[in-house]
């Protein structure tokens, strides 16, 4: 099993790939809770009650949204297995990180005469650069996710291929989304996996190679765990 290393945002394009893997928005995250402190002194020494933070003292089992589920935590134990045919590659970087650095891996198939712009990646971002998708209670908003993505798309030049589908990855609640770059000449299969304070993202590229790149990302998914 896998983990994605260190491959910064900032690195030069090599082997002139134009790799876009989006599905990733936000801005630096703000703190999931408080604890409690203790008031300030009032007159005659005594000391005031203790204060919450406002927006938890709404948070009651009344005040959540209904069947919404808890922002996903602790992204940073993602792990995964290689799929059969593909092999771990270097190489390759994001075209657009709008959620600042990340770590990353990238799965090339070992099938001969397979261009490689066919590929699989694997991408961390330990920070929502463009802000939280969770509310003020912690639930993950659906709403923001998929506006968050229409704006990353839009920001990429890509068209988006049918809609987006919530699904699960490792168990956690994902969006499935494929897009065409037209600019880039490649179609791109994304599973966005948004959490409290950082985001995964699975992108599954190929050009000519469809039938393998699919099976490799539907085998990369099924071994996905947080």
């Amino acid at each position: 099993m896998h983990k994605p290393r260190a491959r910064l945002g900032a690195s030069v394009l090599a082997l002139g790939v134009l790799l876009t893997l989006v599905g990733c928005a936000g801005s630096a995250p703000g703190p999931a809770g408080e604890e409690t402190t203790p008031g300030g002194p009032v007159s005659g020494g005594a000391t005031g009650p203790a204060t919450v933070p406002p927006g938890l003292l709404e948070c009651d089992d009344a005040s959540k949204d209904a069947g919404a589920e808890p922002a996903p935590q602790d992204l940073h134990r993602l792990d995964y297995g290689v799929p059969d045919g593909f092999a771990e590659s270097g190489g390759y970087t994001q075209i657009s990180s709008p959620e600042g650095d990340y770590t990353a891996d990238y799965l090339v198939p070992t099938t001969s005469g397979v261009g490689n712009l066919n590929v699989l990646a694997v991408v961390y971002y330990a920070e929502l650069a463009l802000g939280p998708v969770a509310g003020d209670c912690g639930q993950l908003d659906r709403k923001l996710v998929l506006a968050r993505l229409d704006v990353v798309n839009a920001e990429a030049g890509a068209d988006l291929l049918g809609d987006y589908a919530w699904v699960e990855v490792g168990g956690l609640p994902a969006v499935r989304y494929d897009a065409w770059y037209p600019s880039h000449g490649f179609t791109v299969r994304t599973y966005a996996v948004y959490g409290a304070t950082e985001l995964v993202t699975f992108g599954c590229q190929w050009v000519e190679a469809e039938s393998v790149v699919t099976a490799g990302c539907d085998e990369l998914i099924a071994s996905a765990s947080f």
